[in-house]
């Protein structure tokens, strides 16, 4: 039986945080998806990037290298 995939999500302050974090994650062929928040997650922004949690340091690197303040990352 397969393993279940288990994602992460990256809740941010601003949606410009979040497309610049989505570029340059997908600059290095990190697989994302951009999406709305969950609603029981966090009702701010409204964006919030979902990512394979096997690729958090990347994600968490990405942050820093963009530079960008994020409200959360949560493991789903």
């Amino acid at each position: 039986m397969p393993e279940k995939e288990v994602f992460g999500i990256v809740l941010f302050h601003s949606v410009s945080s979040a497309f610049r974090l989505e570029r340059h994650l997908k600059s290095k062929n990190i697989p994302l998806k951009l999406m709305p928040v969950p609603r029981h997650l966090d009702s701010d922004c409204g964006t919030s990037l979902r990512f394979f949690w096997k690729d958090s340091d990347a994600v968490r690197e990405g942050i820093k290298i963009v530079g960008i303040e994020v409200k959360e990352i949560l493991k789903l």
